[in-house]
């Protein structure tokens, strides 16, 4: 009787020993540019059906100018509320790593407070506190990338309560080369452009065996940070039938804007030099332009649950277009937020 007792007991203490228990808050947010601050129905309705609490909007960008040897801001989008959402809106400004290598002492030296006094202008009617800075910097620049962070605090009023910046995935894993930005918060982009002899059809940028090796120390970076998970999606450069380099994120905006580009379904063709994305084409290359799957996407949730350790977790859905709430609905978003938010004990 006792045996058949115990048997009985061993399958219920299993059961109870990896029973689902709540795993970590979620926070998430969405960050895109125009076409996400407008006045479409369906993205605030989008945006509502998340949950999302936070919009990050591209505003403008800084990079150097040969003609006038000079730091110029570019693609200026002024963020004046048109409708009440009840989200807050944060800018995002993006910084050229040119600048750091073209401009001079003293052009670096007030580099910040000219970047405060433009995003003052542009932002007056929000009396916004916080920043999000992106900048791919390199080793070389990093000092004076660094002292413009710590300018822009300083410089912008009323005052910046919280600033960040956003950080590539393998700047993550090699901070002690090329350093980490004096900011209060970082924002991971969870996007490998190193490993590009190894995409193809079915293998992306954000393939887990890709992105779980850098998420080793997640927990000991030292900044507190935001998880980006890109939706949309990405492009690959082929420079004579060789990859050269990865674009995390192009939209359908950005190639309709390049007048150097032709298309045919998939593929950029390059028909004249040209920049895009802070890299130089030439003549005769081709961009291949791939959607992030589904599935790859979902998968990015099981590598971040495996390395968070943390009772809430910030993610941040990054490269928004109006095209996001037909192919990732609302509900499907949300029901692989609710399987992050579980986990076995």
């Amino acid at each position: 009787m006792k045996l058949y007792f115990l048997s009985l007991l061993i399958p219920l203490f299993a059961f109870l020993s990896c029973r689902q228990v709540q795993g970590p808050e979620i926070e998430f947010s969405l960050m895109g540019g125009k076409k996400l601050f407008s006045l479409d129905e369906a993205t605030h309705s989008y945006v509502d059906d998340l949950n999302g609490h936070k919009l990050y909007i591209h505003t403008f960008q800084v990079d150097y100018n040969e003609d006038v040897r000079d730091a110029v801001p570019l693609s200026t989008l002024p963020l004046v509320r048109k409708k009440e959402t009840g989200k807050k809106v944060v800018p995002v400004i993006k910084l050229s790593n040119r600048l750091f290598l073209q401009c001079d002492s003293t052009q670096l030296a007030s580099l910040g407070k000219r970047i405060s006094q433009h995003l003052n202008l542009v932002t007056d009617s929000l009396s916004l506190r916080e920043l999000v800075v992106d900048c791919e910097w390199s080793p070389d620049t990093r000092e004076a990338y660094f002292n413009v962070l710590q300018d822009i605090r300083t410089s912008y009023d009323p005052g910046i309560r919280e600033l960040s910046a956003v950080v590539p995935l393998h700047y993550f894993r090699y901070q002690d080369t090329v350093g980490r930005p004096p900011v209060d918060k970082v924002f991971l982009r969870l996007v490998n452009t190193l490993d590009i002899a190894a995409y193809g059809e079915n293998l992306s940028p954000i393939e887990a065996e890709f992105i779980r090796p850098y998420l080793m120390n997640l927990m000991a970076y030292g900044t507190k940070v935001e998880i980006m998970v890109p939706l949309g999606n990405w492009g690959l450069l082929v420079r004579n039938k060789k990859p050269v380099v990865a674009f995390p994120t192009i939209t359908q905006h950005e190639i309709e804007g390049q007048g150097e580009f032709s298309q045919v379904s998939n593929v950029i063709k390059v028909e004249e030099n040209a920049y895009f994305k802070g890299q130089y084409l030439r003549k005769g290359d081709f961009i291949r332009l791939t959607p992030y799957s589904n599935q790859h996407i979902k998968d990015l949730w099981n590598v971040i649950k495996a390395f968070n350790r943390l009772d809430t977790l910030d993610i941040c859905l990054v490269d928004y277009d109006p095209s996001f709430p037909e192919r990732y609905p609302a509900s499907l978003l949300k029901r692989w937020f609710s399987d992050l938010n579980m986990t076995e004990k």
